[in-house]
């Protein structure tokens, strides 16, 4: 859930429950919430009076605190249904302001990251530069947050879309619907929705590889949820509240959740995405996404010792195509090599030779990535997810990265991998590879791939 509350007192909790926060029985809830001070401040400040109305909405006696974190005006919930408490771990909670010299926090992200029996999800709640023609900066402060929130710092320089196996990313993201005003409205008082979303700004830049590469949103079969009149309802059998007349703002939806799964992970099934209109205290009109993710099954139990093996992953094939440059000049180029590692378990990663000036590197040496302690069965192994990171490689200064991508172990072995690298959000390239399992009783001796020492697992 997100709304930009606007600096103004919101409604008491019932009023949230009845038109916005009512879980209907989720496991999960993550509220996020922007602009959202007001005076008189409640006891201990907008902040903890903000939460505590969210968690009365939500429902105390069945939902707990998972995680709360605040950023100058923005903050971030998540709840929990009590029924799950014992399966969630290993939380943390970030924040990466964008705005003013990039530390103070009117614009910028909080992020919650979590695991759920092992399945590590993160919610972002953040708020964007604003006004109808700075695309570029909202792009640039995307950027920011998913380069920026460290929740796990094991994993960089991995950006925060590729390191989960789910991401939710909500907020006021500010992105417009590029129509002239008299236009937009047309096509809101004929309920056009489809009309007024084929020219929003942020399916644009998904579209083109620019912001938000790889996620996914359910259709906008909602009314535009900015600018509306502060504290003015809608009329009667009216699907929206009004429009603010003086400033001409286009009717845009601002208020936005996305979300980007692992390979393998899901489906997540959108069951409801809509905003609350009647909720009038804002010039913003809250949204709630209510989805059903299926998450992977329970991590299998370790094989009795006598059963445990040793796994390794043979990378051939590798090769790299269309990368973005990150050494600039004449001739932009890179100095591009790969690194490997597993989404838990493994905290030094595998890296190859580095390339000299090519965007379109080939690494003709098989590459060895030894599984380690914790994928002893074939089942682990294929629980798993492999995180990939093509860097460039700098000799005076840290190495640089290129884009990253996460691929699902999951057989058939072998197997032929394709995927699209991303950087910050947006596209950096192609990344192709063959992978092939090996694997060793576990009493064999040191990890490796010597002649003879492995199987070829197959099927």
């Amino acid at each position: 859930c997100t709304w930009d509350v606007g600096n103004a007192a919101p409604p008491p909790p019932e009023v949230l429950r009845r038109h916005w926060l009512d879980p209907k029985g989720a496991h999960l809830v993550a509220v996020g919430a922007q602009e959202c001070s007001w005076k008189p401040a409640p006891p201990g400040g907008p902040a903890a009076g903000w939460f505590r109305a969210v968690h009365a909405a939500v429902g105390q006696e069945d939902y707990e605190v998972v995680a709360s974190c605040t950023l100058g005006q923005m903050h971030l919930l998540v709840l929990c249904h009590r029924a799950v408490t014992p399966l969630i771990s290993d939380v943390h909670s970030r924040g990466e302001a964008t705005g003013l010299a990039h530390v103070v926090g009117n614009k910028g992200g909080l992020a919650v990251a979590l695991r759920v029996r092992d399945v590590p999800l993160c919610f972002v709640a953040a708020h964007l530069a604003a006004h109808q023609d700075e695309v570029g900066r909202r792009g640039a402060d995307f950027a920011e947050i998913e380069g920026g929130v460290t929740v796990h710092k094991a994993q960089r320089p991995v950006d925060v879309s590729n390191r989960f196996a789910a991401l939710f990313w909500c907020g006021d993201l500010n992105y417009r619907v590029d129509l002239g005003r008299e236009e937009a409205m047309a096509l809101v008082a004929s309920r056009d929705w489809a009309g007024l979303a084929a020219k929003d700004q942020l399916t644009d830049e998904r579209r083109r590889g620019a912001a938000f590469e790889g996620f996914e949103e359910a259709p906008l079969a909602f009314p535009p949820t900015f600018k509306h009149v502060h504290g003015e309802p809608r009329a009667a059998g009216a699907e929206h509240r009004p429009y603010e007349e003086g400033k001409k703002r286009v009717p845009s939806w601002c208020d936005r959740v996305l979300w980007r799964l692992w390979p393998g992970v899901g489906p997540a099934q959108a069951v409801e995405y809509a905003a609350a209109p009647d909720i009038v205290t804002s010039d913003h009109t809250p949204v709630l996404l209510r989805a059903r993710l299926a998450l992977p099954p329970p991590p299998p139990p370790a094989p009795p010792p006598e059963a445990q093996a040793e796994f390794a992953l043979l990378v051939t094939g590798l090769a790299a195509r269309d990368l973005t440059p990150t050494d600039l000049g004449p001739r932009p180029s890179a100095d591009p090599y790969v690194r490997f590692l597993l989404d838990k378990c493994m905290r030094t990663p595998v890296a190859t030779a580095f390339q000299r000036r090519t965007l379109s590197p080939v690494w003709a040496e098989p590459v060895a990535v030894p599984l380690g302690w914790g994928y002893a069965s074939r089942a682990a192994v294929e629980a798993a997810h492999l995180l990939v990171s093509v860097m460039d490689h700098d000799e005076l200064s840290p190495d640089d990265s290129i884009g990253h991508c996460a691929v699902a172990l999951a057989g058939p072995w072998p197997r032929h991998v394709t995927a699209r690298l991303t950087k910050r959000g947006a596209f950096s390239g192609h990344l192709e590879m063959t992978l092939q399992l090996r694997s060793r009783p576990a009493a064999h001796g040191p990890v490796g791939v010597g002649p003879g020492a492995w199987a070829l697992v197959e099927g």
